[in-house]
């Protein structure tokens, strides 16, 4: 869309038998400040003709999901804040949305904590001079 957007698909499949994969169709939007004291990914779900809908997926709504990423003053270690308001849409079961959601997030963070050290090295190997997240268009907030 622009240096500072583009639309992606997600999809997984459910870890409950019965239940049907979630897929998303999502903006997502980076920021970061100039300083580099913060950094901001989130998303939103969008209609776009470069996601249509599978059959073997419920099509799932993210009104908001982010992170913020605050490096701390030790150089070592970050604050991490995540948030997500997400419809997870069609027929999932109460004990499997309580037990799904009092686990994603907790390992969500468990899993960026063990793959994060190991994220340059990767990175050196898949597309090192795509970094979409870092340019220097100006981040238009909201357009006139």
């Amino acid at each position: 869309i622009d240096g500072h957007n583009d639309v992606g698909y997600y999809s997984g499949k459910s870890p409950v038998f019965g239940i049907s994969g979630r897929d998303f169709c999502n903006q997502r939007s980076w920021w970061n400040s100039p300083d580099g004291s913060e950094y901001i990914i989130h998303n939103h779900s969008v209609i776009h003709p470069s996601c249509p809908e599978k059959k073997e997926f419920v099509r799932a709504w993210s009104h908001m999901t982010g992170y913020l990423i605050r490096p701390n003053d030790d150089g070592n270690s970050c604050t991490f804040i995540y948030l997500t308001q997400t419809d997870l849409k069609g027929w999932i079961p109460a004990w499997a949305i309580n037990q799904g959601g009092s686990k994603f997030a907790p390992q969500l963070v468990d899993k960026l904590g063990r793959v994060s050290p190991l994220y340059v090295e990767w990175k050196s190997k898949h597309k090192p001079d795509e970094k979409p997240w870092i340019n220097d268009d100006p981040y238009v907030w909201e357009k006139n």
